[in-house]
Formats: structure tokens, sequence, C-alpha cells
């Protein structure tokens, strides 16, 4: 398997477990070897050069070591270091970078349009495994805890979320070019500095490569169209992420309301 990925189109959206009251799956293996070849041999057949080389169980095993034996909460980003760098692939869509921010939701996919113009987090092998459930274990022992993980936001280095954290950092670090950050204009506070986007992610740009940043305003409610206009927040909102990105030396643009509709 290449272990490496290539700089390419990508929406960072953690997904928000519905069940996040729960455990983790006492099947865990098998949903997860299960998913994983179902990726490789039907999902996203396209993104290997050699799809018999993926080891779906060593790759179980290593996401197991990232936070088997450790308090939910203390299990760094680092510690999926070696899964996130062994579930590496080459992805083939153009090469345009691409942030969303939490609250885009509601219409982000069909931008991505499952992978065709953009890869959101779910569409990497690294989390198509472990969608939609939680997972963490119990402080010195090998079990897995199925009867009860954390509440998202319940403590810094989750066992769930720092995954997604990791992620973000190998990810944002190879964009280059322009970054496009997607906002919602619906949304209040469209910015803030304790957010993701912030802390997890353009914390790690190289600004070396990304030479400018442009932001796009979308004022579209829930279950809207992309690119439907809708009365809400505007460029004027975004002084402070502007600041931000001024003081880090790259240059600024805002656009609001445009329609997203980029190249196959």
């Amino acid at each position: 398997m290449n272990n490496f990925w290539t700089v390419s189109s990508i929406l960072f959206i953690i997904p928000v477990c519905a069940f996040c009251a729960l455990g983790t799956p006492p099947n865990l293996r098998d949903i997860y070897i299960g998913k994983c070849y179902e990726y490789v041999e039907v999902v996203k057949k396209d993104a290997f050069y050699r799809p018999e080389e993926v080891d779906c169980e060593k790759l179980y095993d290593l996401f197991l070591e990232a936070f088997v034996g450790r308090d939910p909460c203390d299990v760094p980003p680092e510690r999926y270091r070696a899964y996130v760098d062994a579930s590496a692939h080459e992805m083939t869509i153009h090469n345009r970078a691409l942030l969303a921010t939490g609250n885009t939701k509601p219409f982000i996919y069909q931008i991505a349009n499952m992978g065709l113009r953009y890869f959101t987090m779910v569409d990497t092998l690294t989390v198509y495994p472990v969608n939609e459930f939680v997972w963490c274990g119990k402080k010195n022992s090998d079990e897995l805890n199925t009867e009860s993980c954390p509440d998202y936001g319940f403590c810094v280095n989750l066992s769930y979320v720092t995954l997604y954290s990791e992620l973000s950092r190998k990810h944002v670090r190879q964009m280059s070019g322009t970054l496009h950050v997607l906002f919602n204009g619906s949304s209040r506070p469209m910015f803030s500095f304790r957010s993701y986007l912030v802390q997890h992610e353009l914390i790690h740009i190289n600004k070396t490569k990304v030479k400018k940043i442009l932001a796009h305003v979308l004022n579209i409610p829930p279950h809207s169209e992309a690119g439907k206009s809708n009365e809400g927040e505007t460029c004027q909102s975004l002084l402070a992420f502007r600041e931000y990105v001024e003081k880090e030396g790259m240059q600024y643009e805002c656009r609001e309301n445009e329609k997203l509709v980029f190249p196959m």
C-alpha cells in the first residue's frame, strides 16, 4: 500500500454522532474490517493502485493501539499518527484545497458530491470504517468500553475526536495555493477563535505553500440548496477572521452567496 497523501481537495467536517451517550460497539472489529474492505473494493476502488495490498486487519490493530488501555480523555492526536499514516492513500480528485466550518453541514455534502468534487473526512479510508459511532477504552485495561464514552466536548483529548484532529493536521500541512473556507452566514457567530477551524486546522497551515485564503459566506438555511441566497451575515461579519489571516502573512478575500459549482 502506498503510504502517502497527495495534496488534494478535502472538506474537514467532524461527523456529529447521534449516539454519543453509548459506548464502543461490542463487535467493533467486525464492523471495522467489513467497512474497510467495502471501502477499498467497492466504494473507492479507483483510489488505490493495488487494493489487494491494503491490510484491513493491520489497520484495525493500529487504530486500537491509539486508544486501548488509556483513559478516554487522554488520547492526544499524535496517538493516531501511525494509523493515519498507514491508512493514507492517493485521492484522484482535483487539486483544490478547501476547509468547511462545522456549521456548514446542512449543505456541504452537496458540494462534495460523495467525493467526486471534494473529499469529506468520511470519504477517506482513515474515517470510513469508524464513521457514525464512538469508541473509547479503559485505563490500564485491554478491554473496550462498550458501556459509555464521554460526550463530545467533555474533554480536550477525547478518543473519538482526536483522530479527526490528527487527520486535519496532516492534510492542512499539505495544502497549497488558495485555501477556500466556507462559512454559514445563517449561524451566529460565523467565526470564533475557539472554533475547530482555528485550533485544529489553520494553525497547521504551511504559509510557504498557502498564499491566499478565500472565505465564502453562504447564507443558506438548513435543508436548502447550495447557492440559494438567504438573508444573514455578510463578509463584514468576518473582520476578525480577516485580521487573523492577514496577521499570519496571507492574502485575504471574501465572497458572499456565490454559487459553488466546481468542475468535476
